[in-house]
């Protein structure tokens, strides 16, 4: 339990301490100094005979690892365009799910535990070739004002997607010149009443997300005796959760597929209160109900995670998603501690919390803005619509290269 909370903690100290390097210095060096790290830091975990070192590893391994993952994942959300950053930014998700999947087979068959942390850390170094493989973020480039670098790998990309972009398009969106781009870090989230108040709803939603996602996760054992067969089919549910996720936010929008969802994982929760708990490890109606609860919560996250992407605007993204990741950890340590209040408290303490949160969380996204068929926002005021991006990004030119037909357009969407 307390290596699991050093785990979280690493986590959200990452989630901000990469954020803030990542809206400053981009969104590629991030990546790889991050994968790096994270990579050493894995195999050293497995090398090491103290404890305490252990757990600076497993901190290590925290830290180092979400950031790499909130560089590549805004990275992806800022080349495309709304259809497809529906579909990558929820597919984006399922190779975690592959993984949990993955793990479970690798525990069954690899027992010992410093054999089972070089299985999972050493593939890492293959990671290492995003250094000739990743581009860094045009869009990023474009807030700082360096325009003449997102212009040649702008011309770069048009080489394979055989697209027109004309070069007078990118430089009217990243005309601004460098001393005039919005400044990073987490004061400027806070400089707006709306923007705060935004980021408060974002926040308490990843909470619930976490906490609930890690709750159910944390229940494995009880909901059968096999646990790697239970954590197998745990991150097989998600798939499918993330395939319905992509369809329900492309016919539905943002806002109600999440608060469907968390109402669904909420609710799942709250029914299985009907049943003995005594009886829960041999309860195939509990069993369902968890992977009905699992489905629905993965399917929020995935969504979640794209809606907040859209609504923070460039220079203040990947700071945005971190304070909504602390959100996330804090979620992540709250899980395990409920788990604790079950023995001293009530036995259907937990469940109650993740159910009513669950649903309250879900019902609150639906005061936010909607996102779907909007540009990506470059400023504080485009989140709320109050400039001219609202009412003409469909013609004016300055939008177009990074949100039109050429990149991910829904006119480009497979048929």
């Amino acid at each position: 339990m307390f290596a699991q909370a050093i785990y979280m903690v690493g986590i959200g100290c990452g989630v901000l301490f990469w954020g803030v390097f990542a809206d400053r210095y981009g969104r590629r060096p991030t990546l790889l100094l991050c994968v790096m790290l994270a990579c050493l830091s894995g195999n050293g975990c497995a090398a090491v005979n103290s404890v305490q070192l252990f757990l600076v590893f497993r901190f290590m391994i925290a830290f180092c690892g979400i950031g790499a993952y909130c560089a590549c994942f805004v990275t992806c959300m800022e080349m495309l365009g709304d259809w497809w950053r529906v579909v990558v930014g929820i597919a984006f998700c399922m190779p975690m799910s592959l993984g949990y999947m993955t793990l479970a087979v690798l525990a069954y068959f690899v027992r010992h535990w410093r054999a089972l942390q070089v299985a999972v850390s050493l593939p890492g170094i293959l990671y290492m070739a995003y250094y000739w493989v990743v581009p860094e973020s045009p869009r990023w480039l474009l807030s700082r004002g360096r325009v003449n670098e997102a212009v040649t790998i702008m011309k770069r990309a048009r080489l394979y997607n055989k697209m027109p972009v004309l070069d007078n398009l990118l430089t009217t969106q990243g005309r601004a010149e460098p001393g005039e781009a919005t400044p990073a870090g987490c004061r400027p989230l806070a400089a707006d009443g709306r923007m705060l108040a935004l980021v408060g709803c974002l926040f308490v939603c990843w909470l619930v997300n976490s906490m609930v996602f890690y709750g159910i996760l944390l229940n494995t054992g009880d909901f059968g005796d096999n646990i790697y067969m239970n954590a197998f089919l745990g991150g097989a549910v998600e798939i499918p959760a993330y395939a319905a996720c992509i369809y329900a936010i492309l016919r539905l929008g943002r806002r109600r597929p999440i608060a469907l969802a968390m109402t669904v994982a909420g609710l799942s929760c709250l029914l299985t209160l009907a049943f003995d708990p005594a009886a829960w490890q041999r309860g195939w109606p509990v069993v369902c109900l968890g992977l009905l609860g699992r489905f629905g919560i993965t399917a929020s996250f995935g969504a979640i995670y794209v809606y907040s992407a859209e609504l923070f605007p460039t220079a203040l993204r990947n700071t945005g998603l971190a304070v909504c990741s602390v959100g996330s950890r804090f979620g992540g340590i709250l899980a395990p501690m409920l788990q604790l209040l079950r023995d001293d408290v009530h036995p259907s303490l937990p469940v109650v919390v993740y159910g009513l949160s669950a649903v309250g969380s879900g019902l609150s996204v639906l005061l936010l803005p909607e996102t779907a068929g909007r540009p990506l926002p470059e400023t504080v005021a485009d989140v709320f619509g109050d400039t001219r991006r609202s009412e003409t990004h469909d013609t004016t030119a300055e939008q177009q290269p990074l949100d039109g037909p050429g990149i991910g357009h829904p006119e480009r969407a497979p048929a």
